[in-house]
């Protein structure tokens, strides 16, 4: 009776392990075929990361602060906007409108804009045919008083984007809309782009500043003919928030990622 306990005990216990190593030889193929299952997903995907990396790399890496600054365009639009609101004051204070080659504007080719929020509800009345009449007459025809009260409390309210830099900020969303990128790096990309916008309301609020003191910086058309820019680009300068520390922040993140620092080491 013992020995056919015994017998049966053993039988059990072989059944036991055979059933363990079956089961992990199970698990250990299914793991391995997981492994070879993804591993074409995960190529591609690595693979549209490094070209989203290299567009990166393209737009900052060995760019100091003003190259980066010519890679948005913020000279361009600083000019663009100043130019307008040059020719808004000469048009207000002096009844004068500037000659342009075709009488167009250089900033009018750039339809992007931004405006105010109180520009859109100043004029979100109907327009009828004589209104618009109205206004046209009036564009030249102001009295002196409302000029004034105007310029005193001026505000810049249609800031010009140049497509050169909507173009650039168009492929930065581009690169970061991509959804395979790192979820950190895509957060970078986005504070890069918000820098860039608060450099462009940099314009908008300098603007707003000096047109106030327009009137008595110039008094008459002479001096206004006279003036250059160059006051207000050092004004500019000063207001601006750097951008290369954002984009270092960039360049070094990914090198983290990719380990490029450490491939060569032993």
């Amino acid at each position: 009776m013992n020995e056919v306990t015994g017998s049966l005990s053993v039988i059990d216990y072989l059944q036991g392990a055979y059933y363990v190593v079956i089961g992990g030889v199970a698990i250990l193929t299914y793991l391995s075929a997981k492994k070879t299952l993804f591993q074409p997903l995960r190529a591609e995907v690595f693979k549209s990361q490094l070209i989203s990396m290299q567009e990166i790399f393209d737009m900052l890496v060995g760019k100091q602060e003003h190259e980066l600054g010519d890679k948005f365009h913020f000279d361009l639009a600083l000019n663009f906007n100043t130019l307008q609101l040059y020719d808004e004051f000469a048009k207000d204070y002096f009844n004068v409108k500037r000659e342009y080659e075709n009488d167009v504007a250089p900033y009018m080719l750039h339809p992007k804009k931004i405006i105010s929020e109180e520009y859109l509800l100043s004029t979100s009345t109907l327009v009828t045919e004589h209104t618009r009449t109205e206004t046209k007459d009036r564009d030249f025809i102001k009295e002196p008083t409302i000029v004034a009260t105007k310029w005193i409390n001026y505000k810049y309210e249609i800031t010009t984007i140049p497509n050169q830099m909507d173009e650039a900020l168009d492929e930065l969303r581009r690169i970061y809309s991509n959804p395979l990128l790192p979820k950190d790096l895509t957060l970078l990309l986005v504070k890069l782009e918000r820098r860039i916008n608060d450099n462009v309301s940099a314009i908008t609020e300098l603007l707003s500043d000096i047109g106030k003191d327009l009137p008595t910086k110039y008094p008459n058309l002479d001096e206004l003919r006279k003036s250059d820019f160059a006051w207000i680009q050092n004004e500019y300068i000063e207001r601006f928030e750097k951008i290369e520390p954002i984009s270092a922040e960039i360049v070094k993140y990914i090198r983290n990622y990719l380990g490029s620092d450490k491939i060569f080491e032993v």
